[in-house]
């Protein structure tokens, strides 16, 4: 008897202690939540834009009780890429959008993307990243450090820049002082073309290129347009050489602790900020990259040769990073890549 009262008992508080996380799941339209957003870049860069894009679709959704602060530059971070990876981690920062080169060290295989000449094209990688095995890889590499990916967006390929010479081989390269986040995979991908590869944070790129203490940089060509790159680095070497996804995250116990619908409504406006991001990059790379040579810039566009021999140069690098970010993830790329350009499309 002592036992089924006891048992009764446990019962009933466990029931008590849950009202309180299901009454959550009912949104309180008395309460706002606060949603900080950053990115790396100015206010001109289209990830940014596309933060304010996230920030008015939430507002409008939620009739103004999820409100979406943007923060350009990495303001709250010192514009220190790893500071804002560990801000989202802590939770003092609630929503980032960075490629997987800004989480360095902290989680190194989703950048497994951006080995070099991975893809051939932006629309072959945009449409790898649509399949459910390629996202699912990506959750599980970032569940590690509490967030959630809620979209995958576009970057364009990077494009290599500098103040001294023409790169259209790996030789040319040699003894160039290139600016490369730091991440091991662009530093010995550098290394093996004998740049000498710095870390710079982006914020003091310009100045550093300006001043010369760097020769180059590699970046896609909305960060060299919205950092005005191109004004101090004349010769933009244009290959499909890295492609640089953006992956928009939100601190997975933010939101958890959302009502089900106003997670319904932040999975819904990603989405939507998702699609923005690609069509505008998509149609923006061409025009800056005619707006970079009206500046005087030279854009070196390599043709189909140059590429083979870049793609043969680098199989080393494919060989070691393929199986530190796993040789599993590695043959699903591949695979995902091969349907693709077969003209397979991922249909929901």
């Amino acid at each position: 008897m002592k036992k089924t009262a006891s048992l009764f008992i446990m019962i009933v508080c466990l029931s008590l202690g849950a009202g309180p996380a299901l009454a959550q799941q009912k949104a309180d339209p008395d309460k706002t939540y606060v949603i900080k957003a950053t990115s790396v870049f100015n206010p001109s860069h289209v990830w940014i834009r596309g933060l304010e894009k996230f920030k008015t679709l939430l507002a409008e959704k939620s009739g103004g009780q999820l409100k979406v602060q943007v923060y350009p530059a990495g303001q709250l971070s010192g514009g220190n890429n790893r500071t804002m990876c560990e801000q989202i981690q802590a939770g003092t920062l609630e929503v980032i959008l960075l490629s997987p080169f800004s989480w360095g060290g902290l989680v190194a295989e989703p950048q497994i993307f951006a080995l070099p000449f991975m893809f051939p094209s932006t629309e072959v990688a945009l449409k790898v990243a649509e399949y459910p095995e390629a996202l699912a890889m990506l959750d599980r590499m970032y569940a590690k450090v509490g967030v959630k990916n809620l979209a995958v967006v576009d970057h364009g390929f990077r494009y290599l820049t500098n103040s001294k010479r023409e790169v259209r081989k790996p030789e040319d390269a040699k003894g160039l002082k290139l600016r490369v986040p730091p991440t091991p995979l662009l530093m010995d991908e550098f290394q093996l073309m004998g740049a000498l590869s710095v870390s710079i944070p982006m914020t003091e790129l310009y100045t550093s290129l300006q001043q010369g203490t760097v020769d180059g940089q590699e970046n896609p060509s909305a960060a060299i347009d919205s950092n005005k790159m191109y004004e101090v680095n004349k010769f933009i070497t244009v290959w499909n050489f890295t492609w640089d996804p953006g992956i928009l995250q939100i601190n997975a116990k933010f939101y958890e602790s959302l009502p089900e619908e106003y997670q319904k409504m932040v999975d819904e406006a990603a989405a939507e900020v998702g699609r923005w991001i690609n069509e505008t990059v998509a149609s923006e790379d061409q025009m800056l990259l005619e707006k970079f040579a009206a500046a005087g810039g030279i854009n070196s566009i390599l043709i189909p040769e140059e590429i083979k021999t870049f793609e043969e140069f680098f199989q080393p690098i494919h060989d070691k990073y393929s199986k530190e970010y796993g040789l599993e993830n590695y043959r699903l790329l591949k695979d995902l890549t091969a349907r693709v350009l077969a003209g397979e499309t991922y249909k929901p």
